[in-house]
Protein backbone atom coordinates (compact mmCIF):
# COMPACT_ATOMS: atom_id res chain seq x y z
CA UNK A 1 0.00 0.00 0.00
CA UNK A 2 1.01 3.49 -1.52
CA UNK A 3 1.24 5.85 1.79
CA UNK A 4 1.12 9.29 0.38
CA UNK A 5 2.68 12.73 2.45
CA UNK A 6 1.61 16.54 1.52
CA UNK A 7 4.45 18.59 1.30
CA UNK A 8 3.91 22.51 1.12
CA UNK A 9 6.32 24.09 -1.20
CA UNK A 10 6.55 28.19 -1.25
CA UNK A 11 6.07 29.82 -4.67
CA UNK A 12 9.48 31.65 -4.87
CA UNK A 13 11.41 28.35 -4.63
CA UNK A 14 9.53 26.52 -7.21
CA UNK A 15 10.80 29.91 -9.19
CA UNK A 16 14.18 29.31 -8.14
CA UNK A 17 13.83 25.40 -9.35
CA UNK A 18 12.31 26.70 -12.28
CA UNK A 19 9.50 24.10 -12.06
CA UNK A 20 5.98 24.80 -13.39
CA UNK A 21 3.15 24.33 -10.72
CA UNK A 22 1.89 21.16 -12.25
CA UNK A 23 4.89 19.76 -12.77
CA UNK A 24 5.92 20.53 -9.15
CA UNK A 25 4.96 17.22 -7.46
CA UNK A 26 6.99 14.93 -10.10
CA UNK A 27 10.00 17.34 -10.37
CA UNK A 28 10.50 16.97 -6.37
CA UNK A 29 9.90 13.21 -6.42
CA UNK A 30 12.60 12.88 -8.72
CA UNK A 31 14.97 15.48 -7.17
CA UNK A 32 14.51 13.65 -3.72
CA UNK A 33 15.40 10.36 -5.72
CA UNK A 34 18.42 11.78 -7.05
CA UNK A 35 19.50 12.80 -3.67
CA UNK A 36 18.54 9.45 -1.92
CA UNK A 37 20.63 7.70 -4.71
CA UNK A 38 23.31 10.10 -4.81
CA UNK A 39 23.72 9.04 -0.73
CA UNK A 40 23.65 5.09 -1.98
CA UNK A 41 20.03 4.51 0.48
CA UNK A 42 18.55 3.79 -3.40
CA UNK A 43 20.05 1.55 -5.94
CA UNK A 44 20.15 2.04 -9.58
CA UNK A 45 17.08 -0.11 -9.95
CA UNK A 46 15.45 1.11 -6.89
CA UNK A 47 15.53 4.40 -7.46
CA UNK A 48 14.56 4.31 -11.28
CA UNK A 49 11.74 2.08 -10.04
CA UNK A 50 10.72 5.25 -7.86
CA UNK A 51 10.54 7.72 -10.31
CA UNK A 52 8.70 4.94 -12.97
CA UNK A 53 11.51 5.53 -15.63
CA UNK A 54 13.99 2.88 -16.95
CA UNK A 55 17.25 2.67 -15.36
CA UNK A 56 18.61 4.28 -18.36
CA UNK A 57 16.74 7.10 -18.77
CA UNK A 58 17.50 7.50 -14.97
CA UNK A 59 21.27 7.01 -15.77
CA UNK A 60 20.79 9.97 -17.64
CA UNK A 61 19.03 12.16 -15.71
CA UNK A 62 21.83 11.35 -12.71
CA UNK A 63 24.52 12.38 -15.21
CA UNK A 64 22.68 15.95 -16.27
CA UNK A 65 23.00 16.33 -12.57
CA UNK A 66 26.17 14.80 -11.88
CA UNK A 67 25.75 12.61 -10.14
CA UNK A 68 28.38 9.09 -10.47
CA UNK A 69 26.84 5.74 -10.93
CA UNK A 70 27.04 3.58 -7.34
CA UNK A 71 29.23 0.53 -9.59
CA UNK A 72 31.25 -0.83 -7.18
CA UNK A 73 33.89 -3.85 -7.77
CA UNK A 74 31.51 -6.55 -6.26
CA UNK A 75 28.58 -5.43 -9.00
CA UNK A 76 30.97 -6.11 -11.65
CA UNK A 77 32.05 -9.37 -10.28
CA UNK A 78 28.03 -10.18 -9.78
CA UNK A 79 27.69 -9.26 -13.69
CA UNK A 80 30.63 -11.11 -14.43
CA UNK A 81 29.20 -14.55 -12.91
CA UNK A 82 25.32 -13.96 -14.36
CA UNK A 83 27.20 -13.47 -18.05
CA UNK A 84 29.17 -16.88 -17.33
CA UNK A 85 25.79 -18.62 -16.50
CA UNK A 86 24.20 -17.43 -19.13
CA UNK A 87 26.92 -17.86 -22.42
CA UNK A 88 29.02 -21.04 -21.23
Amino acid sequence: MKRMVNVEISEDLLLELNVPKQQASEELKKLTVLELYREGIFSLGKAAEMVEMSIQDFLSLSADRGIPIHYTKENLEKDLETIKKLFP
